[in-house]
């Protein structure tokens, strides 16, 4: 996970006050550790994200893949922490897919 974003707050979790620059230059040992050491906020970070994508982009005044009826997903995380979804969308046909 290389979210430029969620580094800048968990640089600050971590008591590290950087520019952007430095946060652009931290190694990936570095991220790893941020990453593991605090979990919480990133799994509520990637969960945010999540459900921006969800409102906004597939849910949003476009319906890219037509109107979600319904919708199941289940969060995991992988050995080394990261996390993922896996997902079923029950989806009303779009109209530009019906022609």
């Amino acid at each position: 996970m290389n979210w430029f974003d969620l580094m800048c707050v968990l640089a600050k979790c971590d008591g590290k006050h950087l520019s952007d620059d430095e946060v652009k230059e931290l190694s990936t040992s570095e991220h790893r550790r941020l990453l593991s050491t605090y979990p919480v906020i990133v799994t509520h970070h990637f969960f945010h994200r999540f459900q921006v994508f969800m409102n906004h982009t597939l849910n949003g005044a476009s319906k890219p893949i037509g109107e979600i009826k319904d919708y199941f997903w289940r969060v995991k995380f992988q050995q080394r922490g990261s996390p993922h979804i896996h997902s079923l969308l029950w989806v009303e046909m779009h109209q530009i897919l019906r022609q």
